[in-house]
């Protein structure tokens, strides 16, 4: 049908095809990360109170652009990062990661 399968917004950021809707339309992902830890207040659920939440023994997916920076300081203690589907890094990815599962030091 020559859609676009991955590419790159004129803003910088990726999207890729990953389905076709009910109609045959293409379905497509895309990379949003703009104040994400403010907007979906992680930087205020965490291990103070009243939450008291650290995220030990969490297991989080995140699908990007690329993979997350395995040996960036916020994931270099073990097992803190997974690369499941061999993608190669990318800083966006990292960004999206940070928000998710930095352990903030």
């Amino acid at each position: 049908m020559g859609w676009t399968v991955r590419g790159t917004t004129a803003d910088g950021r990726t999207f890729e095809l990953m389905e076709l809707n009910e109609f045959g339309r293409p379905m497509y992902y895309i990379t949003m990360n703009v104040e994400a830890a403010i907007s979906t207040a992680a930087d205020q659920v965490r291990n103070i109170a009243p939450y008291h939440l650290s995220g030990t023994n969490l297991i989080v997916g995140v699908w990007d652009e690329g993979s997350v920076r395995s040996d960036h300081q916020e994931f270099v203690s073990p097992d803190r990062v997974v690369i499941q589907d061999g993608a190669g890094s990318n800083n966006h990815a990292t960004h999206v990661g940070g928000t998710i599962g930095a352990k903030g030091e």
